[in-house]
């Protein structure tokens, strides 16, 4: 059984990337276990997927519960998680608020210093700005979560067409996509509610095959998880 382990700053990467496993590799083939950094104490949440015993792949996904812990988490637990057959371990945070979009190029040869095993891939990837951009880019759910949040309505109200906006030029894209939810009487707040009612309501077919390629972060991402089911 191949597994993988993906360490990620908080809920909504978590949530996100459970979905992403789930849809990609299927509830059949792959069983995933979540745990979450608190306190210095690691704690196991529930498990997704398949019966045990007759997946094909596993995946331990952490919450380390801010972008900074994701490196020191991955270094700290990186020879445990290969001796137990854990490859590739990948890391995922956002950009924002540790970092401007320049200083990307910058972080990201220093993120991986130390990374670099012999022994099995590991990887940060670095969502620009934030994950969200990744939910923006995906507009088509806005109308799932409510009829009013056209693409006509949105310009209206905030002056950005999404169908035609560079996701990664969005400064702050959880704060664009509050703003866009207010317009039909909800609220984006990063809490686990907000982040399962946007992630249940993505297309990630559409996220898989067209908008990869738009974003680099999440083609990236998308690359890892690909080798990783790959025969």
């Amino acid at each position: 059984m191949k597994k993988l382990a993906v360490f990620v700053e908080g809920n909504t990467e978590l949530i996100f990337v459970e979905q992403l496993l789930l849809q990609i590799a299927g509830y059949q083939d792959i069983t995933i276990d979540r745990q979450v950094m608190h306190g210095g104490r690691l704690k196991t949440l529930y498990g997704s997927g398949s019966k045990r015993g007759s997946e094909r792949f596993h995946a331990l996904l952490v919450n380390c519960e801010s972008d900074g812990k994701v490196k020191p988490a991955i270094l700290e637990r990186k020879d445990t998680l290969k001796a137990q057959g854990y490859d590739p371990i990948i890391g995922l945070r956002d950009l924002y608020p540790d970092f401007k979009r320049e200083q990307l190029h910058g972080i990201l040869p220093a993120l991986q210093v130390g990374l670099d095993d012999a022994d099995a891939l590991i990887a940060i990837v670095v969502a620009v700005m934030e994950i969200e951009t990744w939910f923006l880019k995906e507009w088509t759910h806005l109308e799932r979560i409510s009829p009013k949040l056209t693409l006509a309505t949105i310009q209206e109200a905030t002056g950005i067409d999404l169908h035609s906006q560079v996701g990664e030029a969005i400064a702050h894209p959880a704060d664009l996509l509050d703003t866009i939810y207010k317009i039909a009487g909800k609220r984006y707040k990063k809490k686990s509610a907000d982040a399962h009612r946007t992630v249940h309501h993505l297309d990630f077919a559409r996220l898989y095959f067209e908008i990869r390629n738009e974003l680099g972060a999440l083609n990236e991402l998308m690359s890892y998880i690909d080798a990783f089911l790959s025969p």
